[in-house]
């Protein structure tokens, strides 16, 4: 995106020093300042809804959140994905991996598994069985 931020109609050897300037000037680079200030309010505002952040903007809290949009050519370094401990289970659940890509789990007796949200995630599923060790 092109910024629309025009600092080119502003007439910045205006006024001139020792003379008697017309006040029609005065009016058109303060007109032409608020109208790129609007601007550049509009696109930073822009900027701050839409990037991703490295660290939270002063007064807010970080939030990354992609809303389901893709993020392809990409190569991850260090990255991980958060645990959720969802506990003892029995009977039948579900695994929301809106709630995390990797969750573990204890069974109780028969249980039936579901999931939701699979399609928010590229979904990798291994279940193991914890065998006790003698």
């Amino acid at each position: 995106m092109a910024s629309s931020i025009n600092t080119t109609n502003i007439d910045g050897t205006f006024p001139v020093a020792g003379q008697d300037n017309s006040s029609q000037g005065f009016r058109d680079n303060f007109t032409n300042v608020k109208t790129n200030l609007g601007y550049a309010k509009t696109e930073i505002e822009d900027l701050q809804t839409k990037v991703v952040l490295k660290s939270a903007l002063t007064g807010t809290s970080l939030d990354n959140d992609m809303g389901g949009n893709t993020i392809y050519n990409v190569e991850l370094n260090r990255a991980v994905r958060t645990k959720n401990a969802i506990g003892t289970v029995t009977g039948t659940f579900t695994v929301n991996y809106q709630s995390g890509g990797y969750q573990t789990l204890t069974t109780s007796g028969s249980v039936t598994q579901g999931f939701s949200n699979q399609r928010l995630y590229h979904m990798e599923q291994t279940l193991y069985k914890d065998t006790p060790q003698t």
